[in-house]
């Protein structure tokens, strides 16, 4: 994470969490394509799943850029938190597809996707 989070919470019910994230860009070999740089947006309430919604910026090694955004639900569990959702982006290259946490690694997200 980025510096500190922005928090509020609304009516004792809801949590709004506002953070910056930056990490790096894998390929399904491990093999490293880039960074990303993520600007989020959580809503954390007592009696529903979680929400996020992110705009991210993805810098490719070779140059490209993509810009984008994702939506979704969080549930947290004893073991972590359950990310579920989807994401779309344009650029040098248009991208969609599914947004999954991998269990038992917090923080990394895969995309799993396509681009054309």
């Amino acid at each position: 994470m980025v510096g500190e989070p922005w928090v509020n919470v609304a009516d004792g019910v809801a949590m709004i969490l506002k953070y910056t994230v930056e990490g790096v860009v894998e390929t399904r070999e491990h093999v490293e394509v880039g960074t990303v740089h993520m600007d989020v947006v959580t809503i954390i309430g007592a009696r529903a799943p979680g929400t996020f919604s992110v705009r991210f910026v993805i810098h490719f090694s070779s140059g490209k850029t993509v810009e984008g955004t994702m939506t979704g639900t969080q549930i947290i569990t004893n073991v972590g938190v359950d990310v579920e959702g989807r994401f779309v982006g344009h650029g040098d290259m248009h991208i969609m597809g599914s947004v999954n946490d991998i269990d038992g690694q917090p923080g990394t997200l895969i995309l799993d996707g396509y681009s054309w």
